[in-house]
């Protein structure tokens, strides 16, 4: 079965106050869903965060086998991949692979791969004839699988 990963740790609908926080990733995880998260790197540290570092980042969290972590600038994401943490970086690609190797994909992309991610951000419709081909759907609410 195709996992669901929560984006910015969303399992119900985009909640903007609570995402990157670590409570809520954590909530996420304890639904077995996996969690995307965005980092920055700030004053040589790791922070939560998608346009400002927010909170301290965890490496216990952020080193899970269940979470991505979106990397928010190029240094970010060189300091993730010297930490081993599972990450990908990217502008406006259609696609980008996680240093993982997964295919990470931008809405509206749906690669038929094993290791794909589809990204859906406003429950969209998904190609549902292939979702057992794939590896995950990323999004902000887990009834775009249902």
């Amino acid at each position: 079965m195709v996992k669901f990963i929560a984006h910015r740790g969303n399992t119900d609908g985009a909640q903007p106050e609570f995402e990157n926080t670590q409570e809520y990733m954590l909530h996420a995880l304890s639904e077995n869903c996996g969690v995307e998260v965005d980092l920055i790197l700030h004053n040589e540290k790791l922070y939560y965060g998608h346009d400002e570092p927010g909170e301290l980042a965890d490496m216990y969290l952020i080193t899970n086998p269940d979470v991505i972590c979106h990397a928010k600038t190029l240094e970010t994401m060189t300091e993730l991949m010297d930490r081993h943490v599972h990450c990908f970086w990217h502008q406006a690609d259609h696609i980008t692979l996680t240093n993982y190797g997964y295919i990470w994909c931008y809405p509206g992309y749906h690669p038929v791969h094993e290791k794909a991610i589809w990204l859906d951000l406003h429950n969209q419709s998904v190609p549902v004839k292939d979702l057992d081909k794939i590896y995950a759907i990323c999004g902000d609410d887990r009834k775009v699988l249902k």
